[in-house]
């Protein structure tokens, strides 16, 4: 074998293995907060069934018994699997009513299989009055060391 074909499958050879070990983490195509009610997350099936159906989305609360509350939709360019066992997500919101930032963290369940699209609530007591407004958020995806995978803010976050 000629050496400039033996350096090409070498380096092929490198790449593809530094391709397999690296994980690619989700992109955050589009992030926004809304009010959401128990009828926003009703469907037909669940009056069939009586089971919440999520649809095609994952939806993770910090009451899971309630579901009123501010809710950070996303959407993600790759299926919410993508992140690593054990990724840990981190919501800080501003509210309008404090001028104190508070954080919630949420684990990702293992059944998140092909969903794009996750439902971050502060639901029940966490967020009791719906006519308070977020004046700022952060999302932060971590994995288990702390290293931070993907963060997200609000125009407002760093606002003077």
């Amino acid at each position: 074998m000629n050496p400039g074909r033996r350096a090409r499958l070498l380096v092929l050879g490198f790449a593809l293995l530094v391709g397999v070990s690296v994980q690619a983490v989700p992109i955050l195509e589009e992030a926004y907060l809304q009010q959401a009610e128990t009828r926003d997350f009703q469907r037909l099936s669940e009056f069939l069934t009586g089971r919440e159906n999520p649809g095609n989305r994952l939806i993770v609360r910090t009451r899971p018994e309630n579901r009123n509350g501010t809710y950070l939709f996303c959407r993600f360019d790759t299926a919410i699997a993508g992140f690593a066992p054990g990724t840990e997500i981190q919501l800080e919101i501003l509210p309008s009513n404090a001028l104190v930032v508070e954080t919630w963290r949420f684990s990702l369940p293992s059944d998140s299989s092909d969903r794009r699209r996750l439902a971050i609530g502060v639901t029940g007591e966490d967020w009791p009055d719906l006519t308070v407004s977020a004046l700022a958020w952060r999302l932060r995806a971590l994995d288990r060391q702390g290293t931070i995978l993907l963060e997200e803010k609000s125009y407002l976050w760093e606002a003077p």
